[in-house]
């Protein structure tokens, strides 16, 4: 499967889904791609916990991989921020679920 990608990028490079919506050039933002992706139950979201995490079978299937950076607060207080990006694997698959949302 073969998809456009805007942006040249390195392979095998998790990407954020800002991003992703970019190099997909899907023509609209994160919001409105999970809120699509929400709509058809390939995502979901547990309440009172941030963030989206990907419906069973998809979950299985290494479509994201969960990264962790160290930032530093306002304050000059160090946090761990852990981040959901998409795949190789992931990319395409979106790209293949795009013509359907």
């Amino acid at each position: 499967l073969h998809y456009p990608l805007r942006r040249q990028r390195q392979m095998c490079k998790e990407t954020a889904t800002e991003q992703l919506c970019k190099d997909l050039g899907l023509g609209y933002g994160t919001k409105i791609l999970l809120k699509k992706l929400e709509e058809k139950k390939y995502i979901y979201r547990r309440p009172g916990i941030k963030g989206w995490y990907l419906s069973s079978p998809y979950d299985k299937e290494g479509y994201t991989k969960v990264t962790s950076a160290v930032v530093t607060d306002k304050h000059g207080n160090k946090h761990i921020k852990n981040q959901k990006k998409w795949t190789e694997s992931g990319k395409h698959w979106i790209w293949s679920l795009s013509k359907k949302l």
